[in-house]
């Protein structure tokens, strides 16, 4: 589901959703990317739905979606959501990502979410939340002793591997990244879901 929330300062007529602020508020916490989320969620008092069209892959969906909603973007927009994923954007940012979509150039910031976590040890991880949604696996790391800004580009590569590839690399396969080489393995989510992700050494 690729649905999008235009978040507004004002009530337009027409058929605009009410919003809830605590959900909001609690999405705010995920925008680390954006320091003035908080602020801009402040001011919402409505949300105009932009509705995922039929199209042939979740991918092509997507990219409607995203091109559909920048052109929607006005003035009384203060904030942009990907639903799906709660990932609260900058309507400047959206509308300047959406600009280059395409099947080239996957806007994967404006869909994907990236949670970075830290394990008692000190090492790093990362989980990303919706790929399943585009059609590929979710992607994990678990213990590494990379920082934070590696580890988020070799997951990034793995993203986009894996949403521009026709298959999915089979388990202990190993992939080209920017950084080198990468191995994967399919592996039970580390969320106990029930789900498989594909897990990187990194």
């Amino acid at each position: 589901m690729s649905d999008v929330l235009l978040l507004r300062e004002r009530v337009p007529s027409g058929s605009d959703e009410p919003v809830d602020p605590v959900s909001l508020g609690a999405l705010v916490t995920r925008a680390w990317y954006w320091p003035e989320a908080a602020e801009a969620v402040q001011r919402v008092k409505s949300a105009t739905r932009i509705a995922a069209i039929a199209a042939p892959t979740p991918i092509d969906a997507a990219l409607l979606a995203t091109t559909s909603a920048a052109k929607a973007v006005d003035a009384s927009v203060v904030a942009v959501l990907w639903e799906s994923t709660g990932l609260l954007h900058d309507p400047k940012v959206f509308v300047e990502q959406a600009a280059d979509a395409g099947r080239e150039d996957l806007p994967l910031y404006l869909w994907v979410r990236f949670e970075g976590t830290r394990a008692s040890d000190g090492t790093l991880g990362m989980r990303t939340t919706g790929l399943a949604a585009l059609g590929a696996m979710e992607v994990e790391v678990e213990g590494s002793k990379r920082d934070g800004e590696q580890i988020l580009e070799c997951v990034t590569d793995v993203a986009l591997f894996l949403l521009t590839s026709e298959t999915v690399p089979p388990d202990g396969e190993t992939i080209e990244v920017t950084r080198g080489e990468l191995r994967v393995r399919r592996m039970p989510s580390l969320r106990n879901d029930g789900s498989i992700a594909l897990r990187v050494r990194v």
